[in-house]
C-alpha cells in the first residue's frame, strides 16, 4: 500500500503542478493599492475590508501599509508558481486580540501588468501560526 500512495503522489503531483502558469516576479515591482476582505467572515465583521498599500523596488525590497500599519523589512521572493511578499508589521492591524498578528505574508497568484491577485496571511511569525488569519486581496498598479 506504501508503495502504491508513494507511486501515485510520484506521477499525479508533478502532472497537476505542470499545467500552473509561473509568475514573472519583476511585474510585481512598483507601487500597486487595493482592498482585501478575510475569508472567515466573524472577521469580516469585525474588519470590512482591509487597505493595501504595496511598492516594491528592483532589490525586491520594499515599503507599504496595511490597514494603516506600516510594513518594515519588505522582502519579495518567487516560488515556482507565485510570488511571495513578506513584512513585519509595525503593530496588529486592529485592536481586538483576533487580529494580535505581527507578519504579513502575500501570496500572490496571478500577476499582469495592472493587477495582481494573491492571498494574504496575518500570522504571528514569520514561518508556521496554525491560528493565522487569512484572506483575499485584489491589487491595481498605481499610477
Amino acid at each position: 500500500m506504501r508503495l502504491f500512495v508513494t507511486t501515485l503522489l510520484t506521477v499525479v503531483v508533478p502532472f497537476c503542478a505542470g499545467g500552473a502558469q509561473s509568475i514573472d516576479p519583476d511585474k510585481l515591482i512598483g507601487r500597486w493599492s487595493g482592498t482585501g476582505t478575510f475569508y472567515n467572515a466573524e472577521l469580516r465583521q469585525k474588519v470590512d475590508s482591509v487597505p493595501f498599500v504595496l511598492h516594491i523596488e528592483r532589490d525586491r525590497s520594499g515599503t507599504g501599509r496595511v490597514a494603516g500599519v506600516a510594513l518594515q523589512g519588505v522582502q519579495m521572493k518567487a516560488t515556482r508558481h507565485y510570488v511571495e511578499v513578506r513584512a513585519k508589521l509595525e503593530r496588529p492591524i486592529a485592536s481586538d486580540p483576533a487580529f494580535a498578528k505581527n507578519w504579513l505574508v502575500l501570496v500572490v497568484t496571478a500577476l499582469d501588468d495592472s493587477t495582481a491577485e494573491a492571498e494574504f496571511h496575518l500570522k504571528s511569525n514569520s514561518i508556521y501560526d496554525l491560528r493565522m488569519r487569512e484572506g483575499r486581496v485584489t491589487l491595481a498598479r498605481a499610477p
